[in-house]
């Protein structure tokens, strides 16, 4: 949550926003990921398993930036087919991730009411 407060100042309208582009992000790409995987397309698999690392990082999503990485690894070394086989870890490291940070802004939320 650290960083999520880092990248706003703490202010709750912001990490929502902030949220909501990320989850809508994540939304459109994380299929474009998973045809580059099925389709060994390493190049656009390398570039969508960055993406994750990067964008979920920056609010502090340390479990999926964990996984990307492991992703975008497997995918520079041609293996797509173990960076495969990790596609559902990411997909509940972001489902996990997204429901942790809406649960600290509504406790937020509710606190400052």
């Amino acid at each position: 949550m650290k960083r999520l407060l880092d990248a706003t100042s703490g202010d709750v309208e912001m990490e929502e926003e902030l949220l909501s582009a990320l989850r809508q992000n994540v939304v459109d790409r994380l299929p474009l990921l998973k045809m580059g995987l099925q389709n060994r397309i390493k190049d656009q698999a390398v570039l969508y398993s960055h993406d994750f690392k990067g964008s979920c990082a920056t609010i502090g999503l340390e479990g999926v930036r964990k996984t990307a990485m492991e992703i975008e690894r497997l995918c520079i070394e041609n293996q797509l087919e173990a960076a495969m086989q990790m596609y559902s870890q990411l997909e509940s490291d972001i489902k996990q991730g997204f429901e942790l940070l809406e649960e600290y802004i509504k406790n937020k939320k509710r606190k400052a009411a």
